[in-house]
């Protein structure tokens, strides 16, 4: 960044880092290293995502809720304890899976999807919404510093169960067949 921008950089301020999933899999040693050692980083405040695709198309959704995309994937990430479909992990919690033995580190996945369209209301003039919106689903998972897999949601909820972070939400179960009444 010193090479590129004239100004020293003001992280203090950063809420949300977001890596491409090539940067990812290419390895985040630099990245890392980086913000470890940057003093104005807030590693409680900060959380990590990856997303498989590229991160300036993700902060340039437009969204009529929250004016700045980065702000917007902080406070979908607020409703995690709602669903535990993906894992909330600060900057301090990835550095802390890296370093230690047994663990490695994992983070969430934010995506764009297509918005779902609802029929139309007769009588009703239909409203132009983003055609994209953002989505917290998944986790990215680690190898030391390379990212080397995906978990969807529901394998994500079953991590955040065996971490034991699961403190409520919704649950699921298969139906069972009723028994015969003799």
């Amino acid at each position: 960044m010193s090479l590129e921008v004239s100004r020293e950089p003001f992280l203090a301020h950063c809420r949300s880092i977001i890596f491409s999933e090539n940067m990812a899999r290419e390895g985040l040693t630099d990245a890392v290293d980086f913000l470890k050692r940057c003093v104005d980083m807030r590693p409680g405040l900060v959380n990590i995502y990856v997303t498989p695709e590229d991160p300036a198309r993700l902060l340039s959704i437009p969204n009529t809720q929250a004016p700045l995309p980065a702000m917007r994937i902080d406070e979908i990430s607020g409703w995690q304890h709602l669903t535990y479909r993906f894992p909330q992990v600060p900057l301090y919690l990835f550095l802390e899976m890296l370093t230690s033995e047994g663990q490695d580190p994992f983070a969430a996945l934010v995506m764009a999807e297509p918005e779902k369209s609802s029929p139309p209301i007769e009588g009703a003039e239909r409203e132009q919404g983003p055609e994209v919106k953002l989505k917290l689903k998944g986790t990215a998972l680690f190898q030391k510093f390379r990212m080397v897999g995906c978990l969807d949601e529901r394998e994500t909820r079953g991590l955040l169960w065996v971490l034991n972070k699961v403190k409520g939400g919704d649950s699921w179960c298969s139906a069972i067949p009723p028994l015969p009444l003799w």
